[in-house]
């Protein structure tokens, strides 16, 4: 499952929502992806309706969650932290580690968040030696869109694709065969390790121990994923380029296969149709 984004320090909300009639209130949010407004916009006109004295000023968003954690750093040491923003859940310990995040268990305690969605795996999520940091705020698996058109070109069926990874890896070949600028599949890596764990999860390996103080994906298991990996550019006919260049060449119909996030479905949707 993908830890893609989270709310820290979303209690200042949580608490500025219990207060009683007073002065206006100005809350700075700060989240990452720009196309993300469609999102974030609602929800916060949603909640001024609710708390008129309440205002929320969206600053610019980042354009990704990587450089997002490195404005907030900046943003630290000259004092301009906002209120609230919104980060991958994989840099939720060094955040902590730096006290750019405080624990919001006393302003949630009484707001009975299992009992509106939050169960106790997903809080553990934003969970750090005990303590909540934050709302799980968007999950994601990793998924496989592929091109059915091209499957059914080289004899494949679009509604068996395989479930191993030599089937999957030797339909992609046959694909990246057809010639004309068509190529196989293409696993993403990203700019973080979401993917990456997900190979050697699929192997039966970690990233880190149980008390994360030590790296777990250097014995087989971790081997075993960068062979697979390394399977789909000399089986799978997977091109070596970044993973917009590869988004475009699915969406023109030259990519068989292409992994990405389950929240990439409307993207595609509006893109291809």
């Amino acid at each position: 499952m993908k830890t893609i984004a989270m709310i820290l320090a979303a209690g200042i909300t949580a608490a500025a929502a219990s207060m009683p009639a007073q002065a206006e209130t100005n809350l700075d949010v700060y989240y990452a992806w720009p196309e993300h407004e469609v999102i974030h916009k609602p929800i916060a006109d949603r909640f001024i309706a609710d708390h008129p004295n309440i205002k929320i000023n969206f600053r610019a968003a980042a354009p990704s969650y990587d450089e997002a954690v490195q404005t907030l750093i900046r943003q630290s040491m000259a004092g301009q932290l906002p209120d609230v923003h919104f980060v991958g859940f994989n840099v939720l310990r060094p955040l902590v580690a730096r006290g750019l995040v405080k624990p919001i268990d006393d302003l949630v305690a009484a707001d009975h968040l299992t009992e509106n969605g939050y169960t106790d795996q997903v809080l553990s999520l934003a969970t750090i030696d005990g303590h909540l940091y934050g709302l799980p705020f968007a999950m994601s698996t990793p998924v496989v869109y592929y091109n059915a058109d091209l499957v059914k070109k080289v004899g494949g069926d679009p509604d068996k694709i395989p479930t191993d990874w030599d089937g999957f890896v030797a339909l992609a070949a046959k694909i990246g065969a057809l010639g004309d600028g068509t190529s196989g599949m293409y696993y993403q890596l990203g700019s973080d390790d979401w993917a990456t764990q997900n190979l050697v999860r699929n192997f039966g390996g970690q990233m880190m121990n149980d008390k994360e103080s030590d790296v777990a994906f250097d014995g087989p298991a971790g081997q075993a994923a960068v062979k697979l990996f390394k399977r789909f550019h000399t089986d799978g006919a997977q091109p070596a380029i970044d993973p917009r260049a590869a988004k475009q060449l699915f969406t023109s119909g030259k990519l068989g296969f292409f992994f990405a996030s389950a929240g990439s479905v409307s993207g595609f949707e509006n893109e291809i149709g």
